[in-house]
């Protein structure tokens, strides 16, 4: 937290979360608004963030409606006696007729279709999924929630997708840029909202076995 603070500033502490590791990740599968459930390496990875998390207070718990964002939101709000609320605003990009399908998978066009979405997903999208214009309007409603939240440390669990454009949003920056952030399964990034400043305090921290 950046030194200039004071006791009378009105913080909120955000940690952004990203789920454990889900069943099909490993294999490279494109998860969106399929819902797999965590493997056991997610459920471990979900426990050590809780037991990390449980040293520090907590006053609420965020997660998408996804069972692999659930879960792990669950086993953070466990040990402070929180309620997980489910914002499906956070939910995932959805891949469309990519869902569940490896790259090695998709067809030829397909495969060009993903490239040049990947370079720039503001103009090419998921052939019958979500673009990144409706992502973002649909991440930007939870963005705009968040400075309301009271003064404490909030925990939002979501995904990759949901996680990099909270942070362009939040940073002002380009969403292809924050697509090359590694974010990595059970990882951390913390934000500090102060009197309508956004600071970035650490990415991708995570709790090792």
């Amino acid at each position: 937290m950046p030194s200039r603070f004071s006791a009378a500033d009105r913080i909120c502490e955000i940690v952004l979360v990203r789920h454990g590791e889900a069943v099909g990740a490993r294999a490279g599968r494109l998860l969106g608004a399929t819902d797999p459930p965590l493997t056991a390496l997610g459920r471990a990875q979900a426990a050590r963030l809780a037991q990390w998390l449980s040293r520090r207070p907590v006053s609420r718990v965020i997660a998408s409606e996804r069972q692999r964002a659930r879960t792990t939101a669950a086993a953070i709000a466990r040990p402070h006696l929180l309620p997980v609320e489910l914002w499906p605003e956070l939910n995932e990009v959805d891949f469309g007729r990519w869902e569940n399908k490896k790259y090695a998978d998709l067809s030829p066009g397909d495969r060009k279709r993903f490239l040049a979405w990947r370079c720039n997903p503001w103009r090419a999208s998921p052939p019958g999924g979500e673009s990144a214009r409706r992502l973002h309007r649909r991440i930007a409603r939870a963005w705009r929630r968040l400075p309301g939240l009271p003064p404490g440390r909030v925990v939002l669990v979501a995904h990759g997708g949901s996680v990099r454009m909270l942070l362009a949003l939040a940073l002002g920056l380009p969403l292809a840029q924050v697509l090359r952030w590694d974010l990595s399964p059970a990882s951390m990034t913390g934000l500090v909202l102060a009197d309508g400043e956004v600071w970035m305090g650490y990415v991708n921290r995570t709790c090792g076995a």
